[in-house]
């Protein structure tokens, strides 16, 4: 695993604040996944991923704790991440901002004025490296803690080659349906490895 400082991405402050307040009765939370390599990429950033260890039943009120508006957990959300992710206990939604994006600033962003941190709740031990081995693709295996940027070797192979490398899934289906989505809306041109088929294929391979 590479690990760099914080000040070599560039984190917006608005992502530190949230996450610092988060880590205040979450210590282990991890920003990972999708928003990291979208900003490092410089592509839009739609919301912000936050892995905790579940507290059960007190997870809402711990978050509610320091952000009273914490939404229960996405029904859609738990479905969908559920898929891959069978240890999940649930999804909730914060919306952070002022209203001037401020969460993105130097990046493209969606149309939100206020940033969507989805608190994805596990039952099980939240590290860096359990973190990054449970994202199917390796251009998804980045994480900080708020002082490193975790970084797996797969997600520099993958940014170098312009690859999405399938290297985990409980339900290939739902990944392949997650390639052809990211390849048509920001990743245009990237392709598919499979190590298990020995496979390079772009999105136009599949049709589902």
């Amino acid at each position: 695993m590479i690990n760099l400082k914080v000040k070599d991405i560039e984190l917006p402050a608005k992502w530190l604040e949230v996450l610092a307040k988060v880590q205040e009765v979450f210590p282990e939370a991890l920003i990972a996944g999708g928003a990291l390599r979208d900003l490092i990429l410089g592509r839009e950033i739609k919301d912000i991923d936050v892995f905790v260890r579940s507290r059960g039943e007190e997870t809402q009120a711990a978050l509610a704790s320091i952000y009273g508006d914490a939404k229960a957990e996405h029904p859609d959300l738990v479905r969908d991440y559920g898929e891959n992710v069978p240890e999940l206990q649930g999804v909730y939604t914060l919306h952070v901002g002022d209203g001037d994006r401020d969460w993105a600033p130097d990046s493209p962003v969606s149309d939100d004025e206020y940033c969507p941190f989805q608190i994805i709740a596990l039952n099980q031990d939240v590290t860096p490296d359990s973190c990054l081995g449970r994202f199917d693709f390796g251009i998804c295996r980045v994480a900080t803690d708020g002082k490193t940027v975790f970084i797996d070797p797969a997600f520099t192979k993958d940014i170098v080659a312009h690859t999405f490398t399938l290297l985990f899934c409980n339900k290939r289906e739902s990944s392949m349906k997650r390639f052809t989505r990211l390849t048509d809306e920001k990743y245009r041109g990237w392709t598919l490895v499979d190590p298990d088929a020995h496979q390079h294929l772009r999105a136009d391979d599949f049709f589902l």
